[in-house]
């Protein structure tokens, strides 16, 4: 029985590092978080700032890597962050990377690649106001959470996670809390402890998770710019945002979680679970047919217990 509960604890371990995403095997250009000039704020944005500026939260910047197996649909395209959406798509910013650029990341030791498609209308000349790139890939992924681009609204003190490989983060991916303190027709605002840097650009900003394992990994804006200690983040749930990820989907007959696809149920498959259990009736078997041989063969010499 010792034997059998350091293999599962083995399987447990070796299950977890799989869900982790590592490192991308290729790299674009280095990501320069673009600098967003300061819109004022309003007396309700600074008491907001104000009361969560007392909160200890870990900073972005060199800050506080995530655990293995924590925001798996997280993942590093050599300049910028993502998240999958899909087995097949997944959702990066749209000055990361362009139309028909190529994509490729690895999860576990599999690499992954594909091209990208950006919102046509990204950049007004003004203001990156639909800062949005979805990039197909191969093969496909399957993980037990996805990022999830249901239409969720977020209000002034609304927490939420960011998270990004970017701002001396050497490769890791790092989280952090912060709050809303506004929302208009194009972006989410938030100031704190927590503020975008090179790198983050890309990654989702996700409505306050409780669990960073299983989420729900609720994606409602995309790490944009930053200034002065602001970030800022292209909504998801707007009318257009939620168009183009439609669009998207039905033109390359994929599945994006929470626009065309309900993926709430994944999460109930339990890899770790079934693999240990996997492993069980194996052992079940080999010992049944070992048992089998004994009881129907010759007497012989009594066998060790754990004899393979």
């Amino acid at each position: 029985m010792f034997k059998i509960l350091i293999i599962a604890g083995l399987i447990h371990s070796f299950l977890s590092s799989q869900i982790s995403a590592q490192t991308s095997e290729i790299a674009g250009p280095d990501d320069m978080l673009l600098v967003q000039p300061l819109k004022p704020l309003t007396p309700e944005m600074k008491e907001i700032e104000r009361d969560f500026d007392a909160e200890i939260v870990p900073r972005l910047y060199g800050g506080h890597p995530v655990a293995e197996g924590e925001l798996s649909p997280s993942v590093y395209i050599g300049n910028c962050t993502a998240t999958i959406l899909g087995p097949s798509v997944l959702l990066t910013a749209g000055h990361c990377r362009a139309t028909g650029d190529a994509i490729a990341f690895t999860v576990g030791k599999t690499r992954y690649s594909g091209s990208c498609r950006r919102h046509e209308k990204w950049n007004n000349g003004i203001w990156m106001n639909n800062d949005f790139t979805l990039c197909t890939f191969l093969p496909e992924i399957s993980l037990t959470y996805y990022g999830d681009l249901s239409k969720v609204s977020l209000n002034p003190g609304d927490k939420v996670t960011m998270q990004g490989y970017g701002a001396g983060s050497n490769g890791h991916l790092n989280q952090g809390t912060a709050v809303v303190l506004s929302g208009d027709d194009m972006e989410y605002i938030t100031k704190g402890s927590v503020a975008l840097g090179g790198g983050d650009s890309g990654g989702g900003l996700m409505a306050k998770i409780d669990n960073l394992v299983s989420g729900p990994f609720k994606v409602v804006g995309i790490n944009s710019r930053g200034g002065g200690g602001y970030s800022y983040f292209n909504r998801t749930d707007l009318d257009r945002s939620q168009a183009f990820f439609a669009d998207f989907a039905s033109k390359n007959n994929v599945k994006i979680c929470g626009i065309n696809w309900n993926c709430s149920a994944v999460g109930r498959q339990c890899p770790e679970e079934l693999a240990i259990y996997n492993y069980f009736v194996t052992e079940l078997a080999f010992w049944k047919k070992n048992l089998d041989t004994c009881q129907s063969g010759p007497a012989k010499k009594k066998m060790g217990i754990f004899s393979r």
